[in-house]
């Protein structure tokens, strides 16, 4: 069965070209990849520490003229150590290549002492190359060597007498390859974190519902398809904005924040993925752009970065809002999946018939309550105290002299004390009617009065609001407004009704 999702690619998709310029010389390596191309001088030439040690090309080989014992010369039948170092000394000085030479190698064992002086190991595999740099040199590199650094060192050869060791002694030394780039990914992560750009408190959350959602990324590359699966499986109501962009390559970095920007223009935007499939360190460069950084933290909509696998990071992981290990695990972010709401829909139900239960009986207690108020202050016993009073009234203003107009007073008096008892009485009336109406409209049982009823799946307990996920043969349990019964499903329709 075919999967078939809906996105819409917003720009035009444009491919990334890359230039190069001509090679004139190629670093040997054991790796697969292709040889690298770059522009150097004629002289010296560049090797590898492997190349040193086990394959030296040959016009390394030493001349007939070097050795300081001649055709003619008569050799000795046994050397002294120091003749036979100073010689080697002088044959190792007196070579062309091994006076100005470029060895790429792994740094190994890297000391640097009080002196100033640095002492380490170029290695390559199995191949090792002592080296040394002295105060002098040091204090010219731009970067902190470490262990595991691919560099490229540039120095002569030369034989220590004292240990009877060869050593490269270095006069400059430069990140090389990955380890350029590594040494300009720590120094950017080093100055956007001083200026604030991780923080956590500029970090924004996603909206609780995802309605729209942009995607940074190459569209033809299979993260683009694995994040629109993904995210029409969780949350099928999505409307997806695909703003493709090369994610490696020259221009790739202008590329990604022209395509981002696009997204900003896009009203109703809720959030953006940007990101791309697995790849190498080099291959993920464009998302350690500085440009591409800022652009990400000045979006108007929260950003979520989805570069490479779980162990691969970028700056723009660290500048988004949201770091996702996969563009996969992003899609994931933009909606729960239906179980996940399913389940959410029963834990609301069960927590607003808990509410409703409350305040059924808050309702009950305050009727109670206003009943005995008004039980105190009956109308009707009032109203004989105050006919009683009104008695005792006339039979001693009988005997006064204004008998007949007091007698007046009085009526009206007791006519107004009658309808001011009445209206007290019919508006506690009125406001015990209306408590009682907003009662049985807030009571489920006048729900159920009306035909209704409420049928949970046995033994979950779970109210049932569609058909879906049910099965021919389960328990179901129907309440109604008198009583309760339980069944069982013997068909199943899902056509709505």
């Amino acid at each position: 069965m075919t999967e078939s999702y809906q996105a819409d690619l917003f720009g035009e998709l444009s491919g990334g070209t890359s230039s190069g310029k001509t090679a004139v010389t190629v670093t040997r390596s054991k790796s697969k990849r292709k040889p690298v191309k770059k522009i150097v001088s004629e002289k010296p030439t560049l090797l590898t520490a492997e190349k040193i040690v086990d394959e030296p090309p040959h016009d390394m080989a030493p001349k007939e003229e070097a050795p300081a014992y001649g055709a003619h010369s008569k050799v000795p039948e046994v050397f002294t150590v120091g003749s036979v170092v100073r010689y080697l000394r002088a044959i190792v000085a007196g070579d062309r290549v091994l006076r100005d030479i470029k060895v790429e190698g792994e740094i190994s064992n890297f000391r640097r002492y009080p002196s100033g002086h640095c002492y380490f190991d170029l290695k390559e595999e199995k191949d090792i190359l002592p080296g040394v740099m002295f105060v002098r040199a040091a204090k010219g590199l731009d970067f902190k060597p470490e262990d595991g650094m691919q560099v490229v060192a540039r120095g002569k050869i030369d034989l220590y007498p004292p240990q009877g060791k060869y050593q490269l002694i270095v006069e400059e030394m430069t990140p090389a390859g990955w380890g350029k780039l590594l040494q300009a990914f720590i120094l950017l992560k080093e100055k956007l974190e001083k200026e604030g750009l991780f923080a956590p408190e500029r970090k924004r959350q996603l909206p609780g519902f995802i309605k729209k959602a942009g995607v940074v990324t190459s569209a033809g590359g299979a993260a683009v398809r694995d994040i629109i699966r993904t995210a029409y499986q969780h949350n099928p109501a999505l409307k997806l904005i695909i703003s493709p962009s090369p994610v490696q390559g020259e221009g790739a970095p202008e590329s990604l924040i022209n395509a981002l920007k696009l997204l900003w223009e896009l009203p109703g935007l809720n959030v953006i993925i940007i990101g791309r499939g697995g790849g190498s360190f080099e291959d993920l460069n464009a998302f350690n752009d500085e440009r591409l950084a800022r652009a990400i933290a000045a979006s108007p909509v929260p950003v979520i970065s989805a570069v490479g696998h779980e162990v691969d990071f970028t700056i723009s992981d660290f500048v988004a809002d949201i770091r996702a290990a996969t563009p996969t695990a992003a899609a994931r972010l933009l909606g729960p999946s239906m179980s996940e709401m399913l389940r959410g829909l029963g834990e609301t139900t069960d927590r607003l018939d808990s509410a409703l239960g409350r305040r059924l009986a808050e309702w009950r207690t305050l009727i109670a309550h206003l009943n005995e108020r008004l039980s105190v202050s009956d109308p009707g016993r009032r109203l004989k105290e105050g006919n009683q009073r009104l008695k005792e009234l006339i039979l001693r203003l009988q005997s006064a002299r204004f008998l007949d107009r007091a007698s007046q007073d009085l009526d009206m008096l007791a006519l107004d004390l009658y309808k001011t008892m009445w209206k007290k009485l019919n508006d506690e009336k009125l406001k015990v009617k209306h408590l009682d109406e907003k009662l049985g409209a807030l009571s489920p049982v006048s729900i159920l009065k009306r035909g209704y009823s409420i049928t949970r799946i046995l033994p979950a307990g779970t109210v049932l609001t569609s058909t879906e996920g049910l099965h021919a043969g389960e328990k179901v349990e129907v309440r109604l407004f008198k009583g309760r019964f339980t069944g069982v499903i013997e068909n199943i329709n899902t056509e709505a009704s």
